[in-house]
């Protein structure tokens, strides 16, 4: 059982110069205070016929949350959802990994700052989704 833990992943964008070794990117960072901050969310998604979906875990690395207009959590749904089509190996970006970004436009949910979820934890369901229609984010709370 994993526990559900608060990551923050932070990327600096260095646009000026290539960085050519480590003590030259300190001194990019110190230079630059532009960065990009990743909220790293627990995801359990439970939609099976997802190509991306490996046990509760998702092989993306991020994912986005639809439903610009959504005031309940059956008007959202998982942008990135891609039909696993039968005989066919998994579509995977990367290693199954509950810890996601989620990028939000379910503007009315309490947990959506800047179109980043900061929930916690995020239950993904429609386990027989044939369409990301069928999906939903579980932890919609509308303000």
């Amino acid at each position: 059982m994993c526990n559900a833990l608060r990551y923050v992943a932070v990327r600096w964008r260095i646009t000026d110069q290539p960085v050519l070794c480590a003590e030259k990117m300190r001194t990019h960072r110190a230079a630059l205070p532009e960065k990009e901050v990743w909220t790293m969310t627990d995801l359990k998604c439970s939609v099976e016929t997802c190509c991306f979906h490996d046990g509760d875990c998702c092989c993306r690395n991020d994912i986005m949350v639809g439903g610009a207009k959504a005031c309940s959590c059956d008007e959202t749904c998982c942008e990135n959802f891609e039909q696993q089509k039968e005989g066919s190996a998994r579509n995977a970006d990367g290693y199954p990994d509950r810890m996601t970004q989620i990028d939000c436009e379910a503007v009315k949910c309490r947990y959506n700052t800047n179109y980043k979820c900061q929930a916690e934890h995020v239950d993904m369901r429609g386990s027989r989704a044939g369409d990301r229609r069928e999906t939903a984010c579980a932890t919609f709370v509308e303000r």
